[in-house]
């Protein structure tokens, strides 16, 4: 029996590691603290900062969206509590991806869970009243623009229809390569996340080694100039406007054998030969970080075997390290996610 290595040494004909899934907060800085965001309605041609002024924003930011969607032919469609989003959107990415035409493929709008600026009346001692706002839990529509992009195909971006309208962006980096590829006449075979073959390794992995933050600004600064949102132009000039951090971020590696009985064999070998594999020691080292009595989170490894289609999944706090064959495939994948909340 080979070792792990050796089999990854003498017979991997393809390697690809890419970022994959990628899941964005957007938020408005301006608008994350009490004094902000009064300063942000006093700027209102009003005597005092009423969270009305905020209804006022989120009802024509809605309206402007649903006029936007009307011109542009994209449907507008009212999600079932606990349905599943992606199926409802399958026959509709189906179309737009044969189009391969920019745009709003269709608006969802779904009822969710998120935090929001409360404003509470308060007295002054002076006469006349005020508002002091403070953040609560509220349950309101959030919109989902499903957008189909020229660099990265199917994509969305999430805003709540409530102050501080924030949101989520979800974006594929496999999905990306893939068009900088068909850009540039390159041929290649497409796994559902990743490639089986492609013309030119060497292109690949200067395209994937090349995506980063600029590329992921660029679109979205593109969408939010395009698209309806809560800010107003004069809000922009002004200095106000969204910025992107990371909540969840897949990287994947994936490795195309020259036969099928590689990814076998890798796998009895990588088990073999590290049967510790989840002790706290271990996974310290993977993670660079010891855990202990007093560390939260879930710290485990699990190997599944079902027929031939083995899994090895490792877990420390919110990462999560998974090998597997993709889509039963003679191509191990490996995806690393983090998740940062």
């Amino acid at each position: 029996m080979p070792s792990a290595s050796r089999v990854l040494r003498d017979h991997t004909v393809l390697q690809c590691r890419s970022l994959d899934r990628l899941y964005l907060d957007a938020y408005i800085p301006e608008l994350q603290r009490p004094e902000t965001v009064k300063r942000f309605l006093e700027r209102e041609a009003t005597p005092i900062a009423s969270p009305a002024l905020f209804r006022a924003r989120s009802d024509a930011f809605v309206a402007n969206l649903h006029a936007y969607a009307e011109a542009h032919g994209a449907p507008w469609i009212l999600f079932e509590r606990g349905e599943r989003k992606e199926d409802r959107m399958k026959p509709l990415f189906a179309a737009a991806e044969a189009c391969g035409v920019p745009g709003l493929v269709a608006v969802g709008v779904a009822q969710e869970r998120t935090s929001g600026w409360k404003g509470t009346r308060r007295s002054l001692d002076r006469g006349g009243f005020t508002f002091d706002f403070s953040r609560v839990s509220v349950y309101v529509n959030a919109y989902y623009a499903y957008l189909w992009d020229a660099d990265w195909g199917l994509s969305f971006i999430k805003l709540s229809g409530y102050a501080p309208w924030g949101g989520r962006v979800y974006l594929n980096g496999h999905e990306w390569a893939k068009r900088q590829l068909a850009k540039r006449g390159v041929r290649y075979v497409s796994l559902d996340n990743g490639f089986r073959a492609v013309d030119d390794p060497v292109l690949l992995d200067a395209l994937t080694a090349s995506l980063g933050p600029d590329q992921i600004r660029a679109y979205f600064a593109r969408w939010m100039r395009e698209l309806p949102q809560p800010l107003s132009a004069d809000d922009r000039a002004e200095g106000y406007g969204y910025a992107l951090s990371m909540l969840q971020v897949e990287v994947s590696d994936t490795r195309v054998f020259d036969r099928p009985i590689r990814a076998r064999q890798w796998f009895e070998a990588t088990i073999g030969e590290q049967l510790t594999l989840g002790r706290p020691d271990t996974v310290s080292l993977l993670f660079h970080r010891r855990p202990n009595r007093r560390t939260k989170g879930r710290f485990e490894t699990r190997v599944v075997n079902v027929y031939t289609s083995p899994t090895i999944t490792f877990r420390y706090k919110h990462s999560t390290v998974k090998q597997y064959l993709k889509g039963g495939a003679r191509a191990a994948h490996g995806d690393d996610r983090q998740r940062r909340l």
